[in-house]
């Protein structure tokens, strides 16, 4: 997410204008863990299974992994919904921005039935008082962000959460009402900074195409660089 994407999103959430509750994360979300399948469980064609690892960028990349269809019904508590939220307990250290631990993601149409791995967490929100996408918009607030940094331990190569540590937070609650407005405001602008930027990464690699062809040209001589050489 971007700088300017992540200030939109918590100077919304943070108004001061706007009447609202506190509570802590643990007291209005249920949670639920990913499975820990056995490697020899895993197949080549089967079911989908996401891992801690294929939460990347506020989704879940392709699953590359793959169980044997009845374990839908072994392990209904692990298939997974669309718009679910998911945070991985187990990644990187903090400092390795994209992969470290406490990545989130929402359930896209794609995985809606894959089952969840284990160092994953389900947040369910209590949807009478917490929407599920304003709970989604919360969690990628720095505030929050920096709390996640804070307890995360372990090792310089790997670090872990607790899901106690991932709930002990304070989320302010507007009325459902607000939350909703809060909500379309968020998505709207967020949509039109996420469009500049797809568009600028098209132009970067239109830009890297072209310097590779021109050094392609060069090596294979394409391009005559006896004269620039004089």
């Amino acid at each position: 997410m971007s700088f300017s994407t992540e200030n939109k999103i918590s100077n919304l959430i943070f108004c001061n204008h706007v009447e609202k509750t506190s509570s802590k994360l643990k007291f209005l979300i249920k949670t639920r863990k990913g499975i820990a399948f056995k490697a020899a469980d895993f197949t080549d064609e089967g079911v989908s299974v996401v891992k801690a690892s294929d939460i990347k960028r506020l989704t879940l990349l392709s699953g590359k992994s793959f169980l044997p269809n009845n374990f839908l019904d072994l392990y209904p508590q692990a298939i997974l919904k669309t718009g679910e939220i998911l945070i991985s307990t187990v990644g990187s250290n903090p400092t390795v921005t994209n992969s470290a631990v406490g990545q989130i993601a929402k359930v896209p149409m794609q995985s809606n039935g894959s089952l969840l791995n284990q160092n994953t967490v389900v947040f369910s929100p209590d949807d009478t008082v917490l929407t599920n996408d304003y709970l989604f918009y919360f969690i990628q607030t720095k505030a929050y962000r920096d709390h996640l940094d804070l307890h995360a331990h372990g090792t310089a190569n790997q670090s872990s959460l607790s899901i106690d540590d991932i709930l002990n937070f304070d989320i302010e609650i507007p009325p459902i009402n607000i939350q909703k407005t809060i909500v379309k405001t968020i998505t709207v602008s967020t949509e039109k900074i996420d469009n500049l930027m797809a568009k600028s990464y098209e132009s970067i690699a239109l830009i890297k195409e072209h310097r590779f062809s021109i050094i392609s040209a060069a090596l294979t001589g394409k391009i005559d660089v006896r004269e620039l050489a004089q």
